[in-house]
């Protein structure tokens, strides 16, 4: 909301929403499957700001853009808001991906205010609860927001956004071609649970047969009203968890990341990870995401692994392995081969443990290769002590190499720039 004497003016409609288990009013809903978990709405009242016309009717349209085509078409009169609320209606919908729309009309059905341009090719998830936002509403012959629909979080209903673009809905609420450019958010189940459990823990998990463990960081201002990262890194072997935060200086990342990502290191059984089909470690890597994903907000389409020596080699593989899980890898003084994924590849060139050649370059190639970055790569004209973005890969899969001159160690110098390739993975 604006201070008094904006000329362009602010008002709010507030959305208070809770979860609806029970039998709801069918005809404001088309397409609710049966036995769907569905989620009411009561909407507030939308006062203009001083000198903005006065509206009569709301019509809102939201249409469901994921699974089953739902179709939310309600009006609501000025007469129907006492106090605030709508007192005699609500809106009832499955959860889902929707577009909204929100038409504000006078007395002869002309409509005065809509949801801006801006907004209206935006898409939300409405599945889980705690989440703010706000929606700006212009008049209808003007770009400038007249006001803002504030989003409240309630019980358990949230609206979070999802990347891509919509064509505008209709008052009608006809069907309209999805124009989705990006792959949207995939949030975990976790979101909008309460935050209780921050700092850093050691966990364990059972995984089949095993009990494992790991050490989970997540910062004190986390907050689950908004998707994050997840970020594995798997150490070197005789080593465990501790090894990326006391060798490698992964705090300096975590103070980075701050709210952005939760971190995990796992402990590998026996102090060495499998790397070869049938490893029981791919099962782990799987409990650590669902676990997490069920604590925590997590947005499953950016989760990053990375590993030293013997971990290195473990994450090369799990990516083949599970590639559809798995956004980004960071390797670290180790091998192995590459696959059609976002990667950074750091080694020392004085590597007596594993040899940067040919481990180095060979992996490079493999994963531009996979990616289809130009071949072959340049790597005399790389100077070492850096980190360098390959040319002419696809800007969804970046490759990074980052030759140095030291031994079998991650060099502190590249901490800013991993933190850059994790954030730019989204």
């Amino acid at each position: 909301m604006t201070t008094a004497g904006n000329a362009v003016g602010r008002s709010v409609v507030i959305l208070a929403m809770v979860v609806c288990f029970v039998a709801c009013k069918h005809n404001a809903v088309q397409g609710i499957a049966r036995g769907s978990r569905v989620s009411s709405f009561i909407i507030g009242q939308f006062t203009p700001a001083t000198g903005d016309p006065a509206w009569d009717q709301l019509d809102i349209t939201m249409l469901r853009k994921d699974g089953d085509q739902a179709k939310v078409a309600q009006s609501f009169a000025k007469a129907d808001f006492q106090n605030g609320s709508a007192a005699n209606v609500t809106l009832i919908i499955p959860q889902g991906t929707y577009d909204i729309a929100m038409n504000f009309s006078d007395t002869k059905g002309e409509i005065l205010y809509k949801v801006c341009a801006v907004s209206s090719t935006k898409l939300y998830n409405i599945n889980t609860p705690q989440f703010e936002a706000s929606i700006p509403v212009c008049k209808i012959a003007s770009r400038t927001p007249s006001g803002s629909v504030a989003v409240t979080p309630a019980s358990e209903v949230t609206i979070t956004p999802v990347v891509g673009e919509v064509l505008d809905s209709k008052p009608n609420g006809s069907q309209q071609q999805n124009t989705q450019k990006n792959s949207p958010i995939q949030s975990s189940s976790g979101c909008g649970l309460a935050v209780t459990d921050t700092g850093v823990k050691n966990v364990t998990l059972q995984v089949g047969d095993q009990q494992r463990s790991m050490i989970r960081v997540v910062n004190p201002a986390f907050q689950n009203t908004h998707t994050h990262a997840l970020v594995i890194g798997f150490h070197g072997s005789g080593l465990d968890g501790n090894s990326p935060r006391n060798d490698h200086k992964w705090p300096i990342i975590e103070e980075l990341g701050k709210d952005e990502a939760v971190f995990v290191y796992p402990n590998a059984a026996g102090g060495t990870w499998n790397p070869y089909d049938g490893s029981k470690d791919f099962a782990f890597f799987d409990a650590i995401v669902k676990s997490i994903g069920e604590k925590y907000c997590i947005d499953n389409k950016r989760i990053i692994v990375h590993g030293f020596s013997n971990g290195s080699y473990f994450v090369n593989s799990l990516v083949a392995e599970r590639i559809d899980a798995i956004r980004g890898v960071i390797s670290v003084s180790g091998g192995g081969s590459g696959s059609k994924k976002a990667a950074m590849i750091i080694h020392g060139k004085s590597d007596a443990t594993i040899g940067f050649y040919p481990s180095a370059p060979n992996l490079v190639t493999s994963y531009a290769a996979a990616n289809g970055c130009p071949l072959p790569v340049e790597f005399n004209s790389k100077n070492q002590d850096a980190c360098h973005l390959l040319d002419g890969c696809p800007k969804e899969n970046p490759v990074w190499y980052c030759p140095w001159s030291g031994n079998h160690h991650w060099p502190e110098f590249t901490l800013p720039t991993v933190w850059q390739f994790i954030q730019s993975l989204n």
